[in-house]
């Protein structure tokens, strides 16, 4: 979803929550012209802040409309509150319950406090929505319905319960309602991108406002109980009110026939493409089938790759040069025949991992050079923005410009080249007292990222399976990352 469509439903949304504050105020205060947009406003920043966010954004923008409408109501409701209680400075003489916080009745004094509460209130709120727990259970989407209306409940009693009095059903409204209406949200929900928990509650936390204020606005057409109740009422803008009622009837109208068209994409967009299927095996090599499996899953679709090779078992014996190089550990029991270089045909049993020859490989990462496509249909430019993604899920370590021989590149290398072993130091002061130009090769090997495993500079790299990880292998890197995005993998 673009930006700019994403800023208009947030806009509709901010404007019914105007509506009915309108709708429900007027009647004391008159129209406020000043004031009436402020919910608008408030929703569009708060869109403009989680599209920054690049840990929010890519969830945001598969979200469908009405979902979007209803996650920034949600937040646009819970911030109010928050501006209200701890930030704004309003004369409070005319309200019955004080919008402003109070500590069990009491009004908070100190600026100070008001201010520290609200901004770590205002950090908790944001910092729920990175909450990674995806929701697809329907009884899971009831539980989280149930849930955020016993916080909103409790956010209503604490403000209310020292002027009202606690009532216990009233508590328990808000919690019933969602209950009885977490279908909705779960019908609508994308089985391949599902929504996670910090989302759903915020759109919960909206679809509450939604009803509930809708009911007691403009159905028990109760007046506002924020008010005193012996402050005089302004009969003609009382009168004049009823067209905020049928603006917010043209939302509600657009709305709904938004979730009609929407679930009906969903179920076509679910009976169309179902799963998509990635195969690994010797007819698909595992550099391509894991790059095609993390783009499959990453576009949200349901995958599973099938791999005839047994994981890497990352212990002791895989440094073992008997067990690798003579006694063939991983052998495929496979035969594969293969002519090279002109000579007869042989019968060889390759290594079989899952991950392939990239768990055998020692790294190198050189790229081919631009006379080496003179006899294919495709140049060395239309490849270089691809090197370049490849190097960076590998995580390829280099020095950019001291290949003598090398192509040119849009992009550095992800991460510098390591230093050099002392014997690698040798060759390279002689080659240079020879007037040669060596350069350390790119290198696959985790030196850097501290999170992980870093070469300790062994001697079986080359035709050895890692056993510390350090190496990165299409396992370590491509199929780990496609794993936790929910690719399956049957060995």
């Amino acid at each position: 979803m673009e930006i700019v469509t994403l800023l208009c439903i947030s806009a509709a949304s901010g404007l019914y929550t105007s509506l009915w504050g309108a709708f429900k105020d007027s009647p004391y205060e008159g129209f406020k012209a000043r004031t009436f947009p402020r919910s608008i406003y408030f929703s569009l920043v708060i869109c403009l802040a989680l599209y920054a966010v690049p840990h929010l954004q890519p969830t945001l923008v598969r979200l469908g409309y009405f979902q979007v409408f209803f996650l920034v109501m949600g937040l646009e409701r819970f911030l109010a509150e928050l501006y209200k209680g701890f930030f704004r400075c309003e004369d409070q003489t005319k309200y019955f319950v004080p919008s402003r916080i109070t500590f069990f009745g009491h009004h908070v004094q100190s600026d100070l406090v008001r201010y520290a509460v609200g901004v770590v209130l205002v950090a908790l709120v944001f910092g729920a929505l990175l909450v990674p727990v995806p929701v697809q259970d329907f009884l899971f989407f009831v539980a989280v319905a149930y849930g955020t209306g016993l916080i909103v409940s409790l956010g209503g009693a604490y403000k209310d319960a020292p002027f009202e009095g606690f009532k216990p059903l009233k508590f328990q409204r808000s919690g019933f309602v969602l209950a009885a209406l977490s279908p909705l949200l779960y019908w609508i929900n994308d089985g391949a991108n599902p929504v996670t928990v910090g989302f759903l509650v915020y759109m919960n936390g909206g679809l509450e406002r939604f009803c509930v204020e809708y009911y007691k606005t403009y159905v028990q057409r109760n007046m506002s109980g924020k008010f005193r109740p012996d402050l005089p009422r302004q009969q003609e803008a009382a009168q004049r009110r009823e067209k905020f009622h049928y603006a917010a009837l043209v939302i509600i109208a657009a709305l709904a026939l938004l979730y009609v068209v929407e679930c009906e994409n969903q179920r076509v967009a679910e009976t169309d493409m179902p799963l998509s299927w990635a195969y690994l095996s010797s007819s698909c090599p595992t550099m391509p089938a894991a790059a095609a499996a993390v783009r499959l899953v990453e576009a949200g679709l349901s995958t599973l790759m099938l791999e005839r090779g047994r994981p890497v078992k990352r212990d002791a014996l895989d440094w073992d040069q008997r067990q690798i190089l003579v006694d063939k550990r991983y052998r495929s029991p496979s035969p594969v025949r293969v002519r090279q270089y002109g000579k007869r045909e042989e019968t060889q049993y390759p290594n079989e991992v899952l991950g392939g020859m990239s768990v055998f490989y020692g790294g190198a990462s050189l790229r081919l050079r631009e006379p080496d496509f003179n006899r294919w249909p495709i140049d060395y430019a239309d490849m270089e923005p691809y090197y370049c993604e490849a190097e960076a899920a590998l995580h390829v370590h280099g020095t950019e410009g001291i290949d003598p021989c090398g192509p040119p590149r849009s992009k550095p290398y992800p991460h510098p080249s390591p230093e050099l072993a002392v014997p690698a130091q040798r060759i390279r002061d002689a080659g240079e007292g020879l007037g040669l130009r060596p350069f350390p090769i790119p290198l696959a090997i985790n030196f850097t990222d501290s999170r992980r495993p870093l070469c300790v500079r062994c001697n079986t790299c080359d035709g050895f399976p890692c056993k510390i990880e350090a190496k990165n292998d299409i396992t370590a890197t491509l199929l780990h990352r496609a794993q936790s995005k929910g690719l399956e993998i049957i060995t």
